[in-house]
C-alpha cells in the first residue's frame, strides 16, 4: 500500500489507497461496542490501520448480512432491514439497532477504536445477498435486500 501510494503521488495522481476487510475478521461483536479484530487479523491489520490513519484514508469493509442470517444468529427480517424481534440496545453505548447492517458497521468502528484507528472513516465496499435459497425462502430475499 505504501509503495502504491508513493508511486501514485510521484505520478501526480491524488487518490486514496486502501484495502478491504470482511466481517470474518471481527470477534466479540455483541454487544457491538465490544467488537474487535481477531488476533490473527490484528497482527496483519495493525500496520495497515497505521498507514490509513497517517494518510487519512478510509478502511473498506464488506458487509453481507446474509451470513448472519445463514448462521442462525439473527432473523431474516433483521438481516433485510425489516422490523424484527432482534432489535436491541447496546448497553455500553445506549444505541438502538434495528438491522444487522448498522450493527455490523458499528462493530467495525468499535474494533478500529480499539486498534488505533478510531479516526478512520469506513466505506462499505461490498454488500448484497446470496442469490440462492435462504433457509426455505426463494430468491426474493436478494431483491428485498
Amino acid at each position: 500500500m505504501q509503495n502504491i501510494d508513493k508511486a501514485l503521488s510521484e505520478a501526480g495522481v491524488s487518490i486514496p489507497v486502501s484495502t478491504t476487510t470482511y466481517m470474518g475478521a471481527f470477534v466479540d461483536t455483541y454487544p457491538l461496542s465490544r467488537g474487535r479484530f481477531s488476533d490473527d487479523y490484528l497482527n496483519f491489520l495493525k500496520p495497515v490501520i497505521g498507514f490509513l490513519v497517517s494518510k487519512l484514508y478510509p478502511l473498506l469493509v464488506n458487509i453481507y448480512t446474509y451470513f448472519g442470517y445463514k448462521n442462525g444468529d439473527v432473523s431474516l427480517e433483521f438481516s433485510l432491514f425489516k422490523p424484527s424481534s432482534n432489535e436491541f440496545n447496546d448497553p455500553n453505548n445506549q444505541l438502538h439497532y434495528q438491522n444487522l447492517f448498522d450493527s455490523n458497521l458499528d462493530s467495525v468502528y468499535a474494533a478500529l477504536e480499539k486498534s488505533g484507528g478510531g479516526s478512520l472513516d469506513v466505506v462499505v465496499s461490498e454488500s448484497g445477498w446470496h442469490a440462492g435459497r435462504a433457509r426455505g425462502k426463494r430468491g426474493e430475499c436478494g431483491g428485498l435486500y
